[in-house]
């Protein structure tokens, strides 16, 4: 099952801090201009590492086969939680998708039905791989 309420607090972390979101790296270092520190930056998955706690602040650190699992995510829906493409609007979306999904575990269309075509609209069309 989808792990909604760690989903929902990394959504709210990269809503918080932005420039400490970074959908192409799974951790990695950014230097924050005129400043001598540097800050840590995740994708969404690594925000999910920083809430579930299982990130200990080193970016070689690869515990995505144990989040993804404390997330509910097969391989194939982490791959597309983890597209590099993802916005931001595109993460709530699927957020709220695999939220209904919850729910109702036969979905196979996404949380509209349909897209703005009438033909009907799937999470899994049009997804890059990293």
């Amino acid at each position: 099952m989808f792990n909604t309420k760690i989903s929902q607090q990394a959504l709210d972390s990269i809503e918080e801090f932005p420039d400490r979101w970074n959908q192409r790296v799974y951790h990695g270092y950014i230097s924050i201009l005129d400043s001598p520190e540097c800050a840590t930056s995740h994708c969404w998955l690594g925000w999910c590492d920083v809430h579930l706690g299982n990130y200990d602040n080193d970016p070689e650190s690869l515990v995505y086969g144990k989040t993804r699992e404390a997330m509910g995510l097969t391989k194939e829906d982490l791959l597309i939680f983890t597209s590099m493409s993802n916005s931001l609007s595109r993460l709530k979306l699927l957020h709220k998708y695999f939220t209904e999904r919850n729910t109702n575990p036969e979905a196979v269309f996404g949380v509209d039905g349909f897209d703005e075509e009438g033909r009907p609209f799937s999470i899994h069309r049009n997804i890059d791989v990293f």
